[in-house]
């Protein structure tokens, strides 16, 4: 069983991110509070850990995770032809509680499930 870490304060939020990142790189999962509910993450990029994602959330591969970018400038690395809406509600609304569902680069070398080419 992995730790629980206190991030309430500084200290901890330091000492949690880096567990966090620590265990994301050796294709664990973590647990994190997002703006409603606690998520379960994993890295998108690491299909064994995707899996177990899905595993643990009780999901099969028709219904794919959304995947969290750090910043506006990775959409374009993500997706294609980006509306420009799409942008206006990104400069908008993030960071924050918005899901944008665009069409995936070809190129993208990873297995989110069933996402019938979009991210």
């Amino acid at each position: 069983m992995s730790p629980v870490i206190d991030c309430s304060e500084e200290s901890g939020r330091e000492e949690g991110l880096r567990a966090a990142a620590d265990a994301v790189r050796a294709g664990r999962l973590v647990v994190l509070p997002t703006d409603t509910v606690y998520g379960i993450g994993a890295d998108a990029f690491d299909a064994a850990a995707v899996a177990a994602l899905l595993e643990a959330k009780g999901r099969g591969r028709e219904m794919p995770p959304p995947v969290l970018v750090p910043s506006p400038r990775t959409v374009d690395g993500l997706a294609t032809a980006v509306p420009e809406y799409a942008r206006r509600l990104v400069d908008r609304y993030w960071p924050g509680a918005l899901t944008l569902v665009l069409r995936a680069q070809a190129s993208l070398m990873w297995d989110l499930g069933e996402t019938n080419g979009t991210v």
